[in-house]
């Protein structure tokens, strides 16, 4: 909630030890699932209580191993994305793009898992998942882009200084929003002298008025960004002309076309009503598998239109448009099927595996 907050706060971690294999290697690792209090650098008062889950590698060199941060976007989203679907110890295997697989889905090993090159701790922002304010200070006083980074500059310190890490290096991960945070976040924690090595930057997102997905500002932003998205679902669904015979040289080709010939078409069509030539309508229509005349219709394409009109009567994912869904389905009430289809499983995986695998419980 936005105003709410907690009096004060302990902190407190529970510690379990696991092994993973991965890639013929065994990785024993020391997980610790938690509260830090990040604290105003400067008066040293307590600002919130972050939630995290730190993966370790058992006998590693801690002052030349890497520790990365990772944190979803929203804003307004916890890190269990990230946390069970990316780059974690543990994975949920959704089975997707398939939606006929049975819920909820199991939590493996994952394969893909980045311990073994770097210490993992994804956290909560502020008002999400378990980590909330302290008093004076409420979770809205955190729902700027500069305090917001802030708060995740002082937990980092804090995290750094608790398990002697000061000289580790470190590595920011965000997604969505999280891109946002990490541009300022960056730049925060450089300015505080900390040993910043990387950035990462997934589904990035770092001016919200460019995307036209998102945001309709006085002047209309150029949907030119997602074409060559709309070229990979075009080829999903067979209907791509020519079918692409090779997805990746295909997303060049498309990249290559959309900066070239859409790219400067669709400028023109804003800013000065400039009709496209029907040749490159045509040309759009065979390789995004949309009908000519939707991009007739509306030459700035958007992706809600590209979603509810590819395929006629179903809907295609926002997240991950290899999935689809009768329209008025279930699936499809919520706007993204792809979404809708995996988050009761993560909402009811992330509770299970805290609890009974790390051993942790909420503080009363």
């Amino acid at each position: 909630a936005a105003n709410a907050s907690l009096p004060d706060a302990s902190e407190s971690a529970a510690v379990t030890h696991h092994t993973l294999s991965v890639n013929a290697q065994t990785l024993a690792y020391t997980a610790s699932a938690g509260h830090l209090t990040a604290r105003d650098p400067q008066s040293g008062a307590a600002e919130a209580s972050l939630f995290y889950v730190a993966y370790t590698l058992d006998g590693a060199a801690a002052g030349t191993r890497p520790v990365t941060f990772f944190y979803n976007g929203g804003p307004g989203s916890a890190s269990v994305w990230l946390h069970l679907g990316s780059f974690g110890p543990r994975r949920l295997a959704t089975g997707v793009p398939s939606t006929s697989g049975v819920t909820p889905f199991p939590l493996v090993d994952n394969a893909d898992t980045l311990l073994g090159v770097s210490d993992l701790v994804f956290v909560d922002a502020v008002g999400t998942g378990f980590s909330e304010a302290i008093a004076p200070a409420t979770n809205q006083s955190y729902w700027g882009v500069d305090a917001d980074a802030a708060v995740f500059r002082d937990f980092i310190a804090r995290y750094a200084a608790v398990n002697g890490r000061t000289a580790s290096p470190l590595v920011v991960f965000g997604e969505s929003y999280g891109t946002t945070r990490s541009a300022v976040l960056a730049h925060l924690l450089v300015a505080a002298g900390m040993p910043l090595k990387g950035v990462v930057l997934q589904s990035s997102v770092l001016d919200y008025n460019a995307n036209c997905g998102l945001y309709t500002p006085p002047a209309p932003v150029s949907c030119a960004g997602y074409v060559p998205t709309y070229g990979a679902a075009g080829a999903w669904y067979g209907l791509d002309m020519p079918k692409p015979a090779d997805l990746p040289s295909y997303m060049v080709q498309m990249r290559n076309f959309t900066q070239a010939s859409y790219a400067p078409a669709v400028q023109a069509y804003l800013s000065a009503g400039t009709p496209p030539a029907a040749s490159l309508v045509t040309q759009l229509a065979q390789s995004t598998g949309l009908a000519a005349g939707y991009w007739q219709q509306r030459f700035n394409l958007d992706p809600d239109l590209y979603q509810y009109s590819l395929v006629s009567g179903t809907l295609i994912g926002r997240y991950d448009a290899r999935m689809s869904a009768p329209a008025g389905s279930a699936l499809a009430r919520d706007g993204d099927p792809s979404s809708t289809y995996i988050t009761p499983s993560f909402s009811s995986a992330i509770v299970s595996y805290l609890a009974n695998d790390l051993h942790y419980t909420t503080p009363s």
